[in-house]
């Protein structure tokens, strides 16, 4: 017997219908992805806690960048969260001269402001001033 001859037995012999077989193929591609992505999607979640918890431990810089960039790739406001992020990243020494500096802006802020509007009031006199005398 011949090779081909003993292929041709063979095939008669088993009698799997081609859509049989194309849904059992289908069937275990779609498990395999399945198992695939379940097994993916765990460990993914083990590395953003293994993440998380190191990004815990860091200085207020580090966490605001940590944080800005998780809310920016949820949809969220990045500087809200980067600000959220310092904050709880801070040292209480750090977040006493966060304050002092915030209460010194708003105490001091309307400093600048009064010096601007004098400075107006006065080039707009000094013009008036040139334009009277030509």
């Amino acid at each position: 017997m011949s090779t081909s001859s003993i292929a041709a037995e063979a095939r008669e012999d088993v009698p799997v219908s081609p859509p049989e077989l194309s849904q059992a193929l289908g069937n275990l591609i779609e498990e395999l992805l399945t198992y695939g992505a379940a097994k993916l999607s765990r460990q993914v979640g083990e590395w953003l806690r293994d993440l998380e918890r190191t990004m815990a431990s860091r200085g207020p810089f580090e966490r605001a960048a940590y944080e800005a960039g998780k809310a920016h790739l949820q949809g969220k406001n990045p500087v809200w969260a980067g600000a959220k992020g310092a904050w709880s990243g801070a040292t209480v020494p750090q977040r006493v001269a966060a304050v002092v500096i915030l209460v010194l802006l708003l105490l001091l802020a309307p400093v600048p402001l009064v010096l601007l509007i004098l400075g107006i009031l006065i080039a707009a006199l000094v013009a008036g001033i040139r334009a009277a005398r030509r």
